[in-house]
């Protein structure tokens, strides 16, 4: 998405699970290097099952314990010289994640449309229905794609997702206000 905007002084970093955040920030932000190359910080990530306060007071802890600024809320980019945001997906408000994003994007597939048949079927015939029905819907919807690897970024890489689509928008704008700090 970023490319696709053109925001080319954004670095992408995964920081990797939820519970890893806290060490994540504190090696990154010790870096010799971290003021030279960071004019902001922004740290998108999952609300998962909680709201999305829940999941923007966890960030801010984290935060807190690297030192780093705290931004006041949600969905914003602020402070003096070094500024930090945090994103909480899918649109700072609700519960959920990036995959949900991702298939309100493409909610007039035919392969959506099939989604809801195919786990109803399963459950039907005694199945067991995953843990996170939105992860295993974007899987499901990937697989139909014809991806070796039916994965959020390799479908994005392989231009899957349709990021001008009004999904994204409130996602973008928070990453042309990291670029633009």
């Amino acid at each position: 998405m970023t490319e696709q905007l053109g925001l080319t002084s954004i670095q992408v970093r995964d920081f990797g699970s939820i519970n890893e955040l806290d060490a994540y920030l504190a090696v990154f932000s010790r870096n010799a290097k971290f003021e030279e190359v960071v004019g902001a910080l922004g740290i998108i990530r999952d609300a998962e099952q909680n709201p999305a306060e829940a999941a923007f007071a966890s960030v801010c802890s984290s935060l807190q314990k690297s030192k780093l600024p705290i931004p006041t809320k949600i969905n914003s980019v602020e402070g003096g010289e070094f500024k930090t945001g945090v994103f909480i997906l899918p649109d700072c408000s609700s519960p959920g994640m990036l995959e949900n994003l991702c298939l309100e994007s493409v909610g007039d597939k035919p392969e959506v449309h099939c989604l809801e048949d195919y786990f109803a079927c399963i459950e039907k015939r005694g199945g067991t229905l995953p843990r996170n029905m939105t992860k295993a819907k974007a899987f499901a919807f990937l697989a139909a794609q014809d991806l070796n690897e039916p994965l959020i970024g390799t479908a994005a890489k392989a231009k899957i997702w349709p990021w001008e689509h009004p999904a994204f928008a409130m996602l973008q704008n928070f990453l042309r206000a990291l670029n633009n700090a």
